[in-house]
C-alpha cells in the first residue's frame, strides 16, 4: 500500500497539468486517462510560428542552447519550448499507464547518491534545467505579458502578469540578412541590459522572441552587448491549420516577478524519475548557480 501511495504522489506530478482538456469555441476534448476537465480560453489565433535558438552563457563559460517557439497572433503571440511541452506530454502519457500493482520499490536519492543515477536502465523522465519551462503570453496591443511556470519537484503552476512598455529601440541605419530577410539594426536598454537586435520590415509584425517586441517588424535576432545571451531565428512557417493561443483556466499560484524568480532559485536542480521492471527511482539532482538572469533590474 505505501508503494502504491508513493506511486500516485509521483505520477500526480508529472501528469498533473494534462488533463481532460475543453476548450471554449467549440473544439474536441482530449483525453488522457484522467477524469478531471480544464477549459482553455481561447485568447487568439496563431498563423506564423517562428522558431529560435537561445544561447545562454553560464558562469563557468560553457554555452546553453534551447529551441523556442513563437506562435504570433493578430493581437498576442505564445513564447514557449516545444520540445518540453512535448517531452512532458509523452511522459505524463507513459506514466499514467502504469499499474501500480507492477511496482516493485521505490527509492528516493539525494545529494551524491543522486549524482550515481546516471546510467540507470528503465524509462526515465527528466524535470528542470536544462529546459526551459515558463510559458510567455505577450498582449503586443496593451503590452501585458503573462507568465506560467512550474518547478521541477511540485505540480502548482505559478502565474504573474505584468504590463511593460515596448522597449524604447534606436533605430540604426546598419542592415543585414537573416533568413534571406532584408533587416535593420536597432538597440535599446531592457531591465539592466543593452540588446542590440535586427528586425525585418519585410514581416510587419510587431514582435519578438521572449519579452521584446515594438519595432516596425518581425525581430529575428537580438543578444546583449555583453555577449551573455542571444536569440537568434533559425526557421519561420506559416501555420496552414491556425494555432489557437489558449490560457487554461485552472488554479496557479500567483506571485510577482521577485517571488517566482527566487522561488526557481530554491527549486532544488532537476528531478528524474525511472521505472525499471517496476523499480521506481527518484534522483532529486542538486541545484548550480551557473546561471545569469536575464533581468538584473
Amino acid at each position: 500500500m505505501k508503494l502504491v501511495c508513493i506511486f500516485f504522489i509521483v505520477s500526480s506530478f508529472v501528469v498533473d497539468s494534462y488533463s481532460q482538456l475543453v476548450v471554449r469555441g467549440g473544439q474536441s476534448p482530449t483525453t488522457n486517462g484522467t477524469n478531471q476537465k480544464t477549459e482553455l480560453t481561447k485568447l487568439d489565433q496563431a498563423s506564423i510560428r517562428c522558431h529560435y535558438q537561445f544561447v545562454q552563457k553560464d558562469k563557468t563559460g560553457q554555452l546553453q542552447t534551447d529551441t523556442m517557439t513563437l506562435d504570433i497572433g493578430a493581437q498576442m503571440s505564445e513564447y514557449y519550448d516545444m520540445t518540453r511541452q512535448k517531452q512532458d506530454s509523452l511522459y505524463s502519457a507513459y506514466f499514467s499507464k502504469i499499474d501500480p500493482s507492477t511496482i516493485s520499490s521505490v527509492s528516493v536519492l539525494k545529494g551524491k547518491s543522486a549524482l550515481e543515477y546516471e546510467n540507470r536502465g528503465g524509462n526515465t523522465y527528466t524535470s528542470g534545467r536544462p529546459k526551459e519551462s515558463a510559458r510567455l503570453l505577450k498582449n503586443r496591443q496593451t503590452g501585458e505579458i503573462i507568465i506560467i511556470d512550474y518547478l521541477s519537484t511540485v505540480p502548482d503552476k505559478y502565474r504573474f502578469t505584468e504590463t511593460i512598455p515596448p522597449q524604447a529601440w534606436q533605430i540604426a541605419a546598419d542592415t543585414a540578412t537573416i533568413l534571406g530577410y532584408h533587416c535593420q539594426k536597432a538597440t535599446a536598454t531592457f531591465r539592466g541590459r543593452n540588446y542590440e537586435a535586427w528586425f525585418s520590415p519585410e514581416i510587419p509584425v510587431n514582435d519578438g522572441p521572449w519579452k521584446f517586441f515594438g519595432l516596425p517588424g518581425l525581430i529575428l535576432k537580438v543578444s546583449d552587448t555583453d555577449e551573455i545571451f542571444s536569440f537568434v531565428c533559425v526557421g519561420m512557417e506559416n501555420l496552414i491549420l491556425p494555432r489557437d493561443i489558449t490560457m487554461s483556466q485552472e488554479k496557479y499560484i500567483n506571485c510577482s516577478r521577485d517571488e517566482l524568480a527566487k522561488i526557481k532559485r530554491q527549486q532544488g536542480g532537476e528531478t528524474r524519475i525511472s521505472n525499471n521492471s517496476g523499480a521506481i527511482v527518484i534522483a532529486q539532482i542538486d541545484a548550480k548557480d551557473d546561471y545569469h538572469s536575464l533581468e538584473l533590474e
